[in-house]
């Protein structure tokens, strides 16, 4: 304010010393260096800045270099309010002050002061110490004072308790035995890396500072006779305890020693003084980290240093989707802190330096995009749900928060009397619009008026008008943006809803069925076709395409598209296929392109020709195929094939289901060989619930396949699916089967034991062996030859020795050492013809059943006396488990009776 103040300042360099302002210092034949400290406050006043020359300083210490022949002026400028009051009139009664250290929190700090004081006025003596115990003191009052609080500060702790010549108040302890006499006072058992201050006199005595060590003491400091002390020693404990000592011979031996074990706080900063008198009673108050005042003559004050715990708050933001997965950082997200905002920068952090203690958290609903997406509270990352919220803050601390990142949904529909929209099953109002969480998928239905169909969607993204998009009803929308959707309704012609032709499974890179191409269906006009998975993340199919100006072809993944037919297929298909062996395929050149249906839309392929849709790209080495380890394809969907003229409207809907085949490999057999039967299935399902919502049933392929078996790369026997006497559609399996002799199994492998594979190929339109069937599993089936040795005979009844041998190379009788794998038990068939007046079979198929391959010889009693002359023939003929032959059995009657699964025997059958 322009007036003059008087403070008393430190300086050093050239001199040393401290002066009340005004002062001049002068140099003699040499420059002049002087540093300058101004205290933080004097008189009520706060230091702002220092004036030197035109020159402005905002430290407090600063130094000034004034060069021989010259002079400079500097000037500590103070702020605040009306300067210091006036002492109190002069007393000849003493005066005190005590200082001490305090935190926000009620805990004794023992912190760093310094500063001036003196009797009638605040300099003359000074003061630098820590706040164990600081008396102030001068005979006749009043006693003025200027100080300053600084930082490291220390939290103390309680040591030691109360008692006789001890007490301990503030987890400060004064130690103060007197006389002849030898006191220890043991504290607790304490832990950690500690400073100990010490600070008070003694007189004729010793004294000591001791530490645990076994069963001693460790002296850390002593003194003895007479004097004062201001120390500090550094201890790490673990467990041990510290002891005061006090003797003396003498009985005016006396000491008055004040301890403090602390720790040092980096978090606590100087905030504030406040001065009591003896009462209590509130005196003096300062917002900074200096005071200065005045202690009366009579009187007994006590000033208090409080300091503040300062940490660091550290708030991470996070955007998550509506499942709650984490998308990334919330970049300008806002936190309210304390009432203030604070906004989270690139990387979603945002980080306070705050005082300890209690701080609420809020964060609100934040809007961005122009309104069409928002950031909504979730929780926080230790599992809290309260917004705000308040934290204590006792250290640094890291905290996260997670938001929903939400999109706005607008629904409107045109014109108004044309129908209106369901969102997720609820019936909304023209222009409703609604928050979701990133990812979330919205299901829209546009239900039309009596009088009115649907037409399409239109979308429009982040307050963008809409503009064509989708023509699917219901119509599934992931929310990853903010949306406008617009149903439009159209006046209705006649609509007509016809199930698809065809087939519902199909495996991939095969053609699926389509109306255009069915004579049943195929009616010229325009059609509309679109696909819709049922479920996300799955391969698309693809409309095959060709263009007839350049000859390319292209498998294009549409959702959805608008073919022309120029013709009745009914009419052009003989002009445009021919026959061969796998069935009937399209021609491609200039006689037949003008029959064939056109691309309308999109515009990218317009006027391509449409040649089908596959259900997926058949180039494509791998697939996103969606079969799940549980047997389930999620590859599943929903084609709808739309014909329309100003009158009418059919509709043609035919799920579509992507699986692929598993193999099991059968062999039926009887006395000259067996019949080897592949039996294909779908290997994977579509789920439950939409299979039974769907009406989708299990089907046999029906693809134009082969099936072989095959011993590295070369081909032992193939077979066409269907193709064998035991060929065709057996309930859900497609089976093909080859017959083989026993002798010619046993010289295709040379009588010896073989590990094949049976595999699943496509056949070529003209017939020929192709690729493998993507994802179709690979069988391995075991080759093994049999041989029965009869031992042994008896008669009445007949009973016959037999050994079974299972043979590795049965050529050179080197016998297999384990059985082989599938499902087959074993039989021992025995034929009997006796001769009466001719011969005639009397008895067949009796004999014993053996689990596995017998041990390997048993016996064989059938209990006939059959009488001589008498014939039979021995069998080893692998006989079906009970679970097998039920299975088979409905499929091919009494042949279900000798079978094996997954293992083929090759019978050397001996005769007597």
């Amino acid at each position: 304010g322009g007036s003059s103040i008087s403070v008393t300042i430190s300086y050093s360099g050239t001199y040393s010393g401290s002066r009340a302002t005004p002062f001049t210092l002068y140099g003699v034949g040499k420059d002049l260096s002087i540093t300058l400290a101004a205290p933080a406050t004097s008189g009520g006043y706060e230091f702002d800045h220092w004036e030197v020359g035109a020159s402005t300083y905002s430290s407090r210490t600063i130094t000034v270099k004034v060069p021989v022949g010259s002079s400079k002026t500097a000037v500590a400028v103070y702020k605040g309010g009306g300067g210091s009051p006036p002492p109190p009139p002069p007393s000849n009664k003493p005066a005190d002050l005590y200082v001490e250290a305090w935190s926000t929190d009620g805990w004794r700090v023992i912190a760093p002061v310094r500063g001036t004081y003196g009797s009638r006025s605040q300099a003359g003596n000074s003061i630098e110490a820590y706040t164990v115990y600081v008396k102030l003191h001068v005979d006749e009052g009043p006693l003025g004072y200027s100080l300053s609080a600084s930082a490291p500060a220390y939290r103390a702790y309680r040591a030691w308790g109360s008692g006789t010549y001890i007490t301990t108040r503030n987890n400060v302890t004064l130690f103060g035995p007197w006389g002849k006499r030898t006191v220890a006072k043991v504290s607790e058992p304490l832990r950690g890396d500690y400073t100990v201050f010490i600070s008070g006199g003694y007189k004729y005595c010793v004294v000591k500072l001791q530490v645990q060590q076994g069963g001693k003491w460790a002296t850390l400091w002593s003194a003895s006779g007479s004097g004062r002390v201001e120390r500090q020693v550094q201890v790490s404990l673990n467990g041990q305890r510290l002891r005061l000592y006090y003797s003396s011979s003498s009985w005016i031996g006396r000491a008055s020693i004040w301890v403090a074990v602390a720790r040092p706080d980096p978090s606590l900063k100087p905030l504030r003084w406040e001065v009591y008198d003896s009462s209590g009673n509130p005196v003096l108050s300062s917002g900074s980290a200096g005071v200065s005042g005045w202690v009366p003559g009579g009187e007994a004050y006590t000033a208090r240093a409080i300091y503040q715990s300062s940490y660091t708050l550290t708030i991470r933001v996070y955007r998550v989707d509506y499942a709650g997965s984490a998308l990334g950082p919330a970049p300008g997200k806002t936190v309210v802190v304390d009432g203030s905002t604070y906004r989270a920068d690139a990387r979603g952090v945002i980080q306070l330096t705050l005082p300890g203690g209690a701080h609420t958290l809020r964060v609100p609903i934040q809007v961005f995009n122009e309104g069409w997406g928002r950031y909504s509270f979730w929780r926080w990352g230790d599992g809290s749900t309260a917004n705000p919220r308040v934290v204590d803050l006792d250290g640094d601390l890291v905290l996260t928060c997670y938001v929903w990142d939400e999109r706005l949904l607008r629904v409107t529909w045109e014109p108004g009397e044309g129908g209106y929209v369901r969102v997720e099953g609820s019936r909304v109002g023209n222009g409703w619009s609604g928050w979701y969480a990133y990812g979330r998928s919205v299901t829209l239905e546009a239900v039309p008026s009596s009088g009115y169909v649907f037409a399409e969607w239109g979308r429009g993204v982040n307050g963008g008008a809409p503009s064509s998009y989708s023509a699917s009803n219901p119509l599934a929308v992931t929310v990853d943006d903010g949306y406008w959707l617009e149903a439009v309704f159209k006046p209705a012609a006649g609509v007509k809803v016809v199930p698809g032709g065809g087939w519902a499974f199909y495996l991939p890179g095969e053609g699926v069925w389509t109306p255009l191409y069915d004579e049943g269906y195929g009616m010229a006009g325009e059609w509309s076709i679109t696909v819709e998975p049922a479920y996300p993340g799955v391969e698309p199919l693809v409309a095959h395409l060709y263009n007839p100006d350049t000859g390319e072809a292209a498998y294009a993944p549409l959702a959805s598209l608008r073919v022309s037919m120029p013709y009745n297929w009914s009419e052009v298909k003989g002009l445009c296929t021919r026959r061969v062996r796998a069935g009937e395929v399209l021609e491609l050149n200039e006689s037949t392109l003008q029959y064939l249906p056109r691309v309308v839309g999109p515009a990218e392929y317009g006027g391509w020709v449409f040649l089908g849709l596959v259900a997926w790209d058949p180039l494509k080495r791998g697939y996103a195929d969606g079969f799940l380890a549980n047997g389930t394809t999620v590859a599943v969907y929903n084609v709808t094939f739309t014909w329309r003229s100003e009158t009418h409207v059919i509709r043609v809907f035919r799920p579509v289901v992507v699986s692929t085949l598993k193999l099991r490999l059968l062999a039926f057999y009887d006395r000259e060989g067996a019949a080897i039967v592949w039996a294909a299935s779908y290997a994977y399902l579509p789920p439950p619930p939409l299979a039974s919502a769907w009406n989708l049933t299990l089907e046999p392929p029906h693809q134009d396949l082969y099936f072989t078996l095959e011993n590295g790369s070369r081909m032992i026997l193939t077979a066409p699916a269907g193709g064998g006497s035991y060929g065709g559609a057996r309930g859900v399996e497609l089976w093909a089967s080859t017959r083989v002799g026993h002798d010619d199994l046993l010289e295709l492998l040379h009588g010896r034991y073989a590990v094949l594979t049976a595999r699943v190929r496509w056949m070529y339109p003209q017939g020929g062996v192709g690729e493998c069937v993507y994802g179709a599993g690979n069988l391995t089936v075991e080759f093994v030859p049999l041989t029965l040795t009869v031992l042994d005979l008896g008669e009445s009844p007949l009973r016959l020795k037999l050994r079974v041998d299972l043979w590795l190379d049965a050529y050179r009788g080197v016998e297999l050492s384990s059985p082989p794998g599938g499902r087959w038990s074993w039989l021992c068939r025995v034929d009997v013809l006796v001769y009466n007046e001719s011969w005639s079979r009397m008895f067949e198929d009796v004999g014993a059943l053996v689990g596995g391959p017998p041990s390997p010889v048993y016996e064989v009693s059938l209990g006939v006396d059959a009488g001589w002359p008498t014939r039979f023939n021995v069998y080893g003929l692998p006989l079906a488990p009970v679970s097998l032959y039920s299975e088979l059995k409905p499929l091919v009657g009494d042949a279900a009776r000798y079978a094996s699964e997954d293992v083929v025997f090759c019978v050397i059958a001996p005769r007597l």
